[in-house]
């Protein structure tokens, strides 16, 4: 079986003030050739279809000329989508028949029996002749459909999973697997929103075994956790961060239980995001790099400024009158961060999520206020969140 594997397009993001439908559609261009070339057995979007779970008009209509557009490259490729943490699975169920007349399948959510169980062939997408895609979408970890109704809550993440993989049966055709999740091992560089104390992420053990290759989205960043399992990674950088090559996947897989060939395909984005100067400088200086930019360069531009002094009210409106008349798309002046360390070391540290529960609101505040801004909070900062924490305690 051969499939090309992609995840995390967020159409309908603005990136700052800037729409980015014509991004979207150069990539659906792309791939739309690596279908034609390729001729696949099918092709999975694992999740995050979409940027936020009301996509405007023209996210979703740009969502259907996608679609459309891939499905008219390549005919005999079965369309796979499963929604993410971004998506509204009920929205995307809701025109899923629809879908299906055209041979793409869209799973967004789970369709519960009375007793609360679930029927697992409801997210298995036979190829005929060549194979099965497994096609979980994005489910909170206290949220899983349950395998048996007497099943206990921290079991049910295993329990969806291996009743999915069971299935499948044992026909010797390969079997693939989305699912929509952070796995234990992934690097998450580039996530510039992860909040403090890191990522929820889950032991691979908790997905079951069987399947031959696992297409996860979730993580932008394109990267191997093992022989079996991937992240596709998104197709456009989607935030400064995320200054790296992005792809999507060719893999084939020769039988069940072989280890399948995996082949990077680079997707070239309309717009690159660039940081200037790379490692930041006083203002006069970091504007001057902005000023050398080539008049020709369209990418996103964000500014750097490294420097003790608080930056200039005005700073933002110079950088505009510089870039006037250039192709490129100034979004923003960002002061380096800097890390603080307290001198008194008065703050707990914060390592897991588990963590949260056993330390005060208010430190909380403070260890995240530290990390964006290189800084203490004052102390009449602190009074005013303590005030706060106390009103919404009331």
């Amino acid at each position: 079986m051969r499939i090309v594997h992609t995840s995390d397009w967020h159409l309908g993001q603005n990136f700052y003030r800037f729409d980015r439908e014509e991004e979207h559609l150069c990539f659906f261009e792309q791939l739309a050739e690596v279908l034609r070339r390729e001729r696949p057995d099918a092709l999975v979007v694992s999740g995050d279809v979409f940027h936020n779970s009301a996509p405007s008009i023209s996210a979703q209509r740009l969502f259907v000329e996608g679609v459309m557009m891939l499905a008219d490259s390549s005919p005999e490729t079965t369309i796979v989508i499963t929604a993410g943490n971004h998506d509204s699975g009920s929205r995307l169920d809701a025109e899923r028949l629809l879908w299906r007349r055209l041979g793409v399948h869209v799973v967004g959510g789970c369709q519960r029996l009375p007793d609360g169980t679930f029927d697992p062939n409801q997210f298995v997408v036979e190829i005929s002749g060549k194979g099965y895609i497994i096609a979980a979408p994005y489910f909170h970890t206290s949220n899983y459909p349950l395998a048996s109704a007497d099943m206990d809550r921290e079991d049910r993440q295993r329990g969806f999973f291996d009743a999915l993989l069971g299935s499948v049966g044992d026909t010797g055709l390969p079997v693939v697997m989305m699912a929509h999740l952070a796995v234990a091992g992934c690097a998450t560089l580039g996530h510039e929103d992860e909040p403090v104390g890191g990522m929820l992420k889950e032991n691979l053990s908790e997905l079951g075994e069987g399947y031959d290759y696992l297409a996860l989205g979730h993580i932008h960043r394109p990267q191997q956790i093992n022989p079996r399992v991937y992240y596709s990674g998104s197709p456009l950088p989607l935030s400064f961060s995320e200054a790296y090559s992005h792809f999507v996947n060719i893999v084939e897989i020769a039988e069940r239980g072989a280890l399948p060939t995996v082949e990077q395909v680079e997707i070239v984005p309309q717009r690159r995001v660039k940081t200037v100067p790379q490692g930041g400088a006083p203002l006069q200086e970091a504007l001057d790099s902005l000023g050398d930019l080539d008049d020709a360069d369209d990418s996103y531009i964000r500014v750097l400024v490294d420097q003790e002094d608080v930056i200039a009210a005005d700073a933002e409106d110079r950088a505009r009158k510089i870039v006037d008349g250039k192709a490129c798309r100034f979004c923003e002046i960002r002061r380096k961060p800097r890390k603080y360390v307290p001198k008194n070391g008065d703050l707990p540290e914060i390592t897991e999520i588990e963590d949260f529960t056993q330390i005060k609101p208010i430190d909380i505040v403070r260890r995240s206020y530290e990390r964006k801004t290189g800084t203490a909070m004052n102390d009449l900062l602190i009074e005013m969140m303590n005030r706060a924490i106390e009103l919404a305690e009331e």
